[in-house]
């Protein structure tokens, strides 16, 4: 498994119903299990302190190796302990976990859980949660959701183009077997040798449209030129680096883009981005961000949460203590 992260809940940003700390204080823990399409991400509780913060712990496994957070969680207590699972692969956790437990172990709805731990990791950015907002959840694919109030939410709209094309086409495109290769190679690459810009296509006229021309104008535009001309021995074809870069951008301009125009259609001036394809990284950051500045003209924001592989197995934990249960 990954190495463990920890993480404190400041009381005044729990639900205030005391389920949780209820159980808590009964010696009981809370374990939330998000299970993606790649990824089973993990929020356990560690300690409620005295001053009423929560210490909880996060990791996460690939999903084809569910069979070692069984294993785990086996080597625990687990009585007096609350199960919750969510994500799109949940069931398939779910019968595995009652070979260990009796415990009952709900399902919860995934976009329930993304829109509860949202409006939490604003609160801890921010120290206020205003609504309403949107939430952009990049993970396998881009949901993106409209929270009106605690509890009132709607997807809003979403895209197919997010981490999982970044993954399944680069696993074709280049030597990369994972997510982390991807990113790697892609902090080393020039997409200029694959995407069309802006100058390849209006050369000195680019003056007059008001853009750069550096600008990304075509993914993967010269690949068929790349292809000819190698072939010719003319030049050589994008690296599996440059192409990672390419596609890269391919993917966080997409999501930018989408993200822009739902949160002009809702009136909004920010977009909160979660999820596994963003997992922190700068350079996604600040492709994303780059793009949502340019697709508005400046009159969005960007907000990247914070452990934002974790919103919705934390948002799975906070359901716990919520009237919803």
């Amino acid at each position: 498994m990954h190495p463990v992260l920890s993480l404190t809940l400041q009381s005044r940003l729990l639900v205030p119903d005391g389920g949780i700390l209820q159980l808590l204080r009964s010696g009981g823990r809370v374990i939330a299990v998000d299970v993606g399409a790649t990824l089973i991400k993990v929020t356990l509780t560690k300690e409620l302190r005295d001053d009423g913060d929560l210490e909880v712990e996060l990791f996460k496994l690939p999903v084809e190796k569910q069979h070692l957070l069984v294993a785990f969680l086996r080597n625990e207590k687990l009585e007096q302990d609350s199960i919750k699972v969510t994500g799109v692969r949940a069931p398939s956790i779910v019968s595995l976990l009652k070979t260990i437990t009796s415990n009952p172990i709900p399902i919860l709805d995934e976009m329930t859980c993304v829109a509860e731990g949202a409006a939490n990791a604003i609160r801890r950015q921010f120290d206020t949660c205003s609504f309403p907002f949107i939430v952009a959840d990049v993970g396998c694919c881009n949901n993106v959701i409209k929270v009106d109030s605690p509890g009132c939410f709607q997807r809003i709209g979403g895209s197919p183009l997010a981490g999982g094309t970044f993954t399944g086409l680069g696993s074709l495109l280049t030597s990369a077997g994972s997510y982390e290769e991807l990113m790697e190679m892609a902090k080393c690459g020039d997409n200029s040798t694959a995407d069309l810009l802006v100058g390849d296509i209006y050369g000195k006229g680019v003056d007059t449209l008001g853009l750069s021309g550096d600008l990304l104008a075509c993914s993967f535009g010269k690949a068929v030129r790349n292809l000819r001309d190698d072939a010719a021995g003319e030049t050589e074809a994008a690296s599996c680096e440059d192409k990672a870069k390419s596609l890269l951008l391919m993917v966080a301009f997409n999501v930018a883009q989408i993200a822009c125009l739902y949160a002009q259609t809702h009136g909004l001036d920010k977009v909160h981005f979660c999820g596994g394809f963003i997992q922190g990284n700068a350079q996604t950051e600040d492709a994303i961000s780059f793009a949502v500045h340019l697709f508005s003209e400046n009159s969005i924001q960007p907000v990247f949460l914070p452990h934002d592989q974790y919103v919705t197995s934390i948002g799975a934990l906070l359901y716990c203590s919520s009237s919803h249960t």
